[in-house]
Parts: C-alpha cells; sequence; structure tokens
C-alpha cells in the first residue's frame, strides 16, 4: 500500500501472471479490487458496478493461482503469487500485464504470500513461510527478499512516505523505507493480525481470530485492539481518504464480502459487496477519478493447427478463446467463416476450440494479389489480425502470420 498527495492507497495480500494487451473503458470513478483463489475482481468504491471477474491471472505456460494480496500504484495494479512471484497490470493506456519479480529458490524457504505494497519508487512484499520482507524497484530490478529478516509470519504490508508497515504474529512492526531503524514490536496486537492499512493520521490492521479492526496513531500511540468489533474475520484491509475496506469472512459455510466503515470506525456495512466467494484474501483501493478498467479477458487468444486444402486454397486455422464471445478477422480483406465448437462442461475449465476458415476472397486488390500468388507459387503470406471480445469484457487484438497453400497452375 502507498500514501501519495495526490491519493492514498492500501493493499492487502497477492496473485499470478497472464500476458495480452487490451483496451481500458473510459474514465468515470474510483475503484476497489480484491482477489480469490483464481481471479481479481473490482468495483465502484461504493460498492456498484461489480465486476467478479475482472481477470483471471493465468499464464498457459505457468498457471499461478491468487495468493493473498494486491496493492495499487499511480499506473499499475500490482500482485504476489504463492511461490513469491510479483506481477503487475498496467492502469493506463493499454492494459499490459507482466511479471517483475522473481523470488529465490524455493529451498531458501522464501514462499508464500504475505502481503504486498507499493511506495513512490518500491514494490515491497511479504515471505509468509520466510520470516522476511522482500523489496525490489517497481519495475522489478534490484530485488532483495532478505530487506527484512527476523520476523515471524509477516500476513499485511503497508507503506506510507517514510515507513514500511506489516503485521507480523504479535504485532505490528515497521521500518525505514530504506530498510533501516527496524521495529519488530512497533505495536502490540492479539495473535491472528493479517493485513495493515495507512492513512496519514492511522494504522489500521485486521484480526483472523479476534475478528475486529484494530487501529492506532500513526506514531503507535493510543492503540485500539477493538477499533471495530462485531465482524467475520479479516485476512486483507486498504484505506483511501474517507472509508476503511476489509474483507470479512463470516463463520461456517456462509459466503466473504467486501466490507466497509467510515474512518472514525462509525457506518459499518458488512455486505458493501457480495463476492459470493468462501475465500477472498486480498484488498487494494485506487482513489484517483477513474473507473476498474474494463474487465481483462480471463485468458489470451491461442492457436492450434493449421490445416489447408491446396486443391481449393483454403485454409482452416483452430483457435482456442477462453469464453463465449465474438471473433472478427479485421485484416487483411479476406473471405473467412467463423466455425464454432461446442463449449466445454461447466464444471470443468478450459478453453473454446472454434475453426477459422481462411480463402483468397472473391474480390479487392487482396484478393487479386493473393490468388495470384497462388497460381504463381503456391503460397501466398498472409499476416491476420484477429479481434476477440469475450462477453462482458474488454477486447483484445491477435496478429498470427499464416500462409494460404494451393497448388500452383500448370499448363498443358
Amino acid at each position: 500500500m502507498t500514501v501519495s498527495p495526490a491519493r492514498r492507497l492500501v493493499a492487502g495480500l497477492a496473485v499470478a501472471v497472464l500476458w495480452m494487451s487490451v483496451g481500458l473503458a473510459s474514465r468515470a470513478e474510483a475503484a476497489v479490487y480484491w482477489g480469490n483463489s483464481s481471479t481479481i475482481s473490482a468495483a465502484n468504491l461504493d460498492g456498484g458496478a461489480p465486476q467478479l471477474s475482472y481477470f483471471r491471472p493465468v499464464l498457459p505456460a505457468q498457471p499461478l493461482d491468487f495468493s493473498g494480496g494486491i496493492a495499487v500504484s499511480d499506473t499499475h495494479l500490482y500482485w504476489q503469487g504463492f511461490f513469491g512471484k510479483i506481477g503487475r497490470v498496467s492502469l493506463d493506456g493499454l492494459a499490459t500485464i507482466e511479471s517483475i519479480a522473481t523470488p529465490l529458490p524455493l529451498s531458501s524457504g522464501l514462499v508464500g504470500p504475505g502481503g504486498i505494497a507499493v511506495s513512490a519508487s518500491h514494490v515491497y512484499w511479504g515471505n509468509f513461510q520466510g520470516g522476511t520482507l522482500g523489496r525490489a524497484g517497481l519495475d522489478g530490478s534490484g530485488a532483495d527478499n532478505a530487506f527484512v529478516t527476523g520476523l515471524e509470519y509477516p500476513c499485511g504490508v503497508a507503506v506510507d512516505g517514510t515507513y514500511v508497515y506489516w503485521t507480523d504474529r504479535g504485532g505490528v512492526g515497521r521500518a525505514k523505507l530504506d530498510g533501516t531503524e527496524v521495529d519488530r514490536g512497533f505495536i502490540s496486537a492479539p495473535d491472528g493480525a493479517c493485513g495493515v492499512a495507512v492513512d496519514g493520521r492511522h494504522l489500521y490492521w485486521g484480526g483472523k481470530y479476534s475478528r475486529a479492526i484494530g487501529r492506532a496513531d500513526i506514531d503507535g500511540d493510543d492503540p485500539n485492539d477493538a477499533f471495530i468489533t462485531g465482524i467475520g474475520a479479516v485476512w486483507g484491509i486498504a484505506a483511501d481518504s474517507t472509508h476503511i475496506f476489509w474483507t470479512d469472512h463470516r463463520d461456517g459455510m456462509a459466503y466473504a464480502s467486501i466490507a466497509r466503515a467510515d474512518l472514525d470506525g462509525t457506518g459499518v456495512n458488512r455486505d458493501l459487496i457480495a463476492v459470493n466467494d468462501f475465500n477472498i484474501d486480498g484488498v487494494a483501493v485506487d482513489s484517483r477519478l477513474t473507473p476498474p478498467p474494463m474487465s481483462l479477458p480471463s485468458r489470451s487468444i491461442r492457436f492450434g493447427k493449421l490445416r489447408h486444402d491446396r486443391r481449393k486454397g483454403v485454409a482452416v486455422l483452430e483457435v482456442w478463446v477462453p469464453e463465449a464471445g465474438e471473433l472478427v478477422l479485421k485484416a487483411p480483406r479476406l473471405g473467412w467463416k467463423l466455425l464454432k465448437g461446442a463449449p466445454p462442461p461447466p464444471y470443468r475449465g478450459g478453453s473454446f476450440r472454434w475453426r477459422l476458415k481462411l480463402w483468397p476472397g472473391a474480390r479487392g486488390r487482396v484478393a487479386h494479389r493473393i490468388r495470384a500468388q497462388l497460381r504463381r507459387r503456391g503460397r501466398a503470406p498472409v499476416s491476420l489480425r484477429i479481434a476477440y471480445s469475450e462477453t462482458g469484457k474488454a477486447p483484445t487484438t491477435v496478429t498470427k502470420r499464416i500462409s494460404l497453400l494451393r497448388r500452383p497452375h500448370r499448363p498443358r
């Protein structure tokens, strides 16, 4: 979590990695983000316009589940994967998702998410099972998994302009942003404190077992473990200039929710957003006058086999799309037809396999050029530009280079 004069941010815990580019929606209002085991979600600060599948951070070659925490900077949304990998997605311009930091080998013990936060120049994260805090530049450079050592189970990280804060077994710790002046027992708190937020005047922390939110002055004075009570278990907490947000886990088999209260502890709303999920871990708030970007596709488009009918000069390209939607060949001006396949069963994850049928086309300069190439050489290379819009999500455009093949004309 980071605080700047322009806006205050807070973060809880983190997720995974994926690569693609998409367009963003028009600007409107700020957003609150949260995550579960497979997706990151978003909504307006008043709980309106929830996008329960904002995006699913899955990279086909290396799937990573959401594990613990989210943080927001002026330009990016950051998360931490289960094995410590840090990812981010741009919130300005094209929403390009990238991996920015890699943990030490698993043998080092520095695994398990323990919270993530962002300052003006660095990203900080907790290694829950390793008992350390890590730090790297905003682009992932200079990663140091042992930036602060000697902790037990860090479970939440926040930053302001001077300090990085964390929750650990028995309390809240802090250190200067350069790693000096480490105070592991800055504020005492009940065992099970998890998630920490700062708003410039106060520190807030959540309780997994106490089922309460604690608060203290920014200098550690006047701690109150029961600042907000009568709530569920708290795993992630965030704050902006007017409200506190947290993940509220009910007892038994009840769904969790995103809750909110005023900064003075009044106006508690445990059901600001009905998440309809048992396991939500991280929450972050973006106080800019921007909306949550339009939902990203749940996974990127993939291409499969390319089959040719050399007698007709027709090609059929397998296209794997993540969910139902619309696929259009934007360029070049070829003849094309989409042959949709059956969706996978609802109980099984998977992609839709469609087939894109392509041929030179009936008229136009492109069709004339391709037919001439097929007659002379039997091969016509083309660069396909394909637009795909998953239902309810932002469009994405991909490029695929193929060749149409046909038996060359042989005069008798």
